[in-house]
C-alpha cells in the first residue's frame, strides 16, 4: 500500500467529532476461492469545527456486527472520541455495532433509505400515491409536527396495506433523531447522502476496473480517493456551523462517548 495513505488511514484524530455517517458499498474483488462481493467501508465524521473528515476507509467480507466492531474499536484507538450522533443504514450488524460502541450517542436512520425500504414494499402505482406523503412526513420542522404527518400516512394505509402500515409505525421513530439538532443541521444530517455522492465517485473508478485483483488493490485506489477527497474538504468552508444560538443545541441532548 502507498506509504502516504497507509499513514493517513492511521493518524491519530486529535479532535472530538460529535457526528458520523457511515455507509458501505460493495466491490468485486478476486480471492483464491474466486470472485466475491467485499464491503467497501466508511467512516465520515463532522469534527468540533465544522469540517468533514473521512475517518476510515477498510474492505470487510461484509456489513457484519464483528467486521463494524472492529472499525469502531480501531477508531477509538485513534483517539475518536465525542461521538453523539450517528446517520447510517438499518443494515443490522451495523446497527448492533454501533449499539455496543457508542452506547450514549443518538442513532438516525437515514431517511433516503427508508423511503426505499418502503418504496420496495408497494407496486408501482401505489408507489406513485403514497411516496410524497411518506416526504411529506420527513419535511416536517418538528418532531411533533412529524409524528402528527406520520399518523396521517397511515391511517391512509391502514384500509388497503395493513401490513406496511405496522411496519411504518414501528420503524419510523428511528428517522426521527435528527429534531434533537439544532435546526439549521435537519437537511445535511438526516441522511447519509454525503457519502452517496462520495460512493458515485469511487463508483467511476471501479467501473473501469470491474474487478480488483485483491484487498490491497481495491483500499489502495479507493483509499487514495479517499484521502484526498478527505483533504480537500479541509480547505472548504465548514460543512456545519456547530456552535449555533439555538436552543437545541447538539451539545444538550447526548452525553459524549
Amino acid at each position: 500500500m502507498d506509504h502516504k495513505l497507509n499513514i493517513w488511514r492511521k493518524r491519530k484524530l486529535n479532535k472530538t467529532y460529535p457526528y458520523l455517517v457511515i455507509d458501505a458499498r460493495y466491490e468485486r474483488i478476486r480471492t483464491v476461492e474466486g470472485v466475491v462481493s467485499k464491503a467497501v467501508m466508511i467512516v465520515i465524521g463532522i469534527s468540533e469545527d465544522g469540517h468533514r473528515e473521512i475517518l476510515s476507509i477498510d474492505i470487510g467480507d461484509s456489513e457484519n456486527e464483528t467486521d463494524w466492531g472492529h472499525i469502531f474499536k480501531t477508531l477509538k484507538e485513534r483517539g475518536l472520541s465525542g461521538v453523539q450522533y450517528v446517520v447510517s443504514d438499518d443494515h443490522k450488524g451495523l446497527v448492533k455495532a454501533l449499539q455496543r460502541n457508542f452506547q450514549s450517542a443518538l442513532w438516525q436512520r437515514c431517511q433516503v433509505h427508508f423511503i426505499r425500504n418502503f418504496i420496495s414494499k408497494l407496486s408501482r402505482r401505489k408507489a406513485k400515491l403514497y411516496i410524497p406523503l411518506l416526504k411529506d412526513v420527513f419535511a416536517a420542522t418538528t418532531k411533533e409536527d412529524a409524528v402528527i404527518r406520520k399518523n396521517r400516512l397511515i391511517d391512509k394505509l391502514e384500509s388497503e396495506k395493513p401490513d406496511i402500515a405496522r411496519w411504518i409505525d414501528e420503524e419510523i421513530e428511528s428517522c426521527f433523531s435528527v429534531y434533537n439538532l439544532p435546526q439549521s443541521h435537519h437537511r445535511r444530517m438526516r441522511s447519509t447522502n454525503m457519502i452517496e455522492r462520495l460512493n458515485q465517485e469511487l463508483k467511476r473508478r471501479s467501473r473501469v476496473i470491474r474487478i480488483f485483483p485483491n484487498d490491497a488493490s481495491c483500499l489502495r485506489v479507493l483509499g487514495t480517493m479517499c484521502m484526498e477527497q478527505s483533504e480537500g474538504w479541509e480547505s472548504e468552508r465548514i460543512y456545519l456551523t456547530m456552535k449555533t444560538s439555538d436552543e437545541n443545541t447538539v451539545h444538550k441532548f447526548a452525553k459524549a462517548v
